[in-house]
């Protein structure tokens, strides 16, 4: 669902109602999905509105600063109508009666906890899983953080167990975190440490085969190079990357043409390569747009085409790809 902007310039909800200074709100940090009562995907953060600013014509708001629950003022400075910008966030407004963030916070957390029990919606799951993974509670002791994040556990669990995808990778990188952070050279963090990468892998695959094309490309990643503890298998990336691409997840679909066009994991195709990579340079992809490049100005799956080959290293240099840029000047010097 896109956030238009009308005419007059006025930012709108994505419900429609023109946002207002002082409104209490919440804010997305991704994109939207139909299928919920809050049409979440990740969940909300509760925010009062604290301005709204326009560029010189007073058509486009340019920035939103907005007052986080813990009282601190903050902006977002992404064209709101650019909803192809990674991290681009999405404001959504509920009705309410109430006139201070900490009874919104209290309506906000009551209505999850009502759709969960009710309707057994696990994106408000998530969405209460998110809240208090998030929560950054001021002046508490360390039992009551802990509780809290004991909290956010219980309902990412409850979530993954009822089949979200993005709950389950959640807990994955959780896992992932404590091997990360660990230190190595402590034996009585060893049997610990094992556990907790035997649990990395369970989520992760699992979120993978829940559908969620983050985890698919993350699981692509880790066998393509034998990465976080995962054994190196090019069959098994070819698999995940399809499975992310089938999506239309791009970088994947990149991935995935590189596969074939290198004979990885599967019979070598430089046409279904070319038909890949062009479906991921639409996405401004450079790696894309790169390989194109060089696989016109090869002659390998199309006719030699120095011309083309010279538009795709453009295209990839203005994306700042370095390899594109040392290609262009090559093509300099033959000429």
């Amino acid at each position: 669902m896109k956030m238009n902007q009308s005419k007059a310039g006025n930012l709108l909800y994505t419900n429609g109602r023109i946002v207002q200074k002082g409104d209490f709100a919440l804010m997305s940090y991704r994109g939207l999905d139909a299928y919920s009562p809050l049409h979440f995907k990740y969940g909300f953060i509760p925010i009062q509105i604290a301005d709204l600013e326009y560029d010189k014509t007073g058509k486009k708001i340019k920035r939103i600063p907005f007052i986080s629950e813990q009282g601190e003022e903050r902006s977002y400075g992404y064209a709101i109508d650019d909803f192809k910008a990674k991290g681009t966030k999405t404001l959504h407004y509920i009705d309410h009666s109430t006139n201070n963030m900490q009874d919104y916070v209290v309506y906000y957390l009551a209505e999850l906890e009502k759709w969960l029990k009710n309707d057994r919606d696990m994106d408000a799951a998530l969405a209460l899983a998110m809240y208090y993974s998030n929560h950054e509670p001021k002046d508490q002791d360390e039992q009551y953080v802990l509780k809290i994040r004991k909290k956010a556990r219980q309902y990412f669990e409850l979530a993954s167990q009822n089949g979200h995808a993005i709950a389950s990778e959640y807990l994955a990188r959780e896992h992932g975190y404590y091997i990360l952070f660990q230190p190595r050279d402590r034996v009585e963090n060893k049997v610990y440490l094992e556990s907790e990468k035997n649990l990395f892998f369970d989520y992760l695959i699992k979120s993978g085969e829940q559908g969620f094309s983050e985890a698919q490309f993350k699981l692509g990643i880790n066998y393509e190079y034998g990465r976080e503890g995962f054994p190196q298998d090019y069959k098994k990336a070819v698999y995940w990357y399809h499975e992310a691409a089938r999506q239309g997840y791009p970088r994947a679909t990149n991935n995935l043409a590189d596969k074939y066009e290198h004979g990885l994991g599967v019979a070598q195709d430089y046409k279904k390569a070319i038909e890949l990579y062009s479906y991921a340079a639409q996405y401004r992809i450079p790696e894309a747009m790169f390989s194109l490049g060089n696989l016109y100005l090869q002659g390998k799956g199309v006719l030699c085409d120095v011309i083309q080959a010279q538009l795709y290293f453009q295209q990839s240099a203005r994306l700042g790809y370095a390899p594109a840029k040392r290609s262009l000047k090559a093509l300099d010097i033959e000429r």
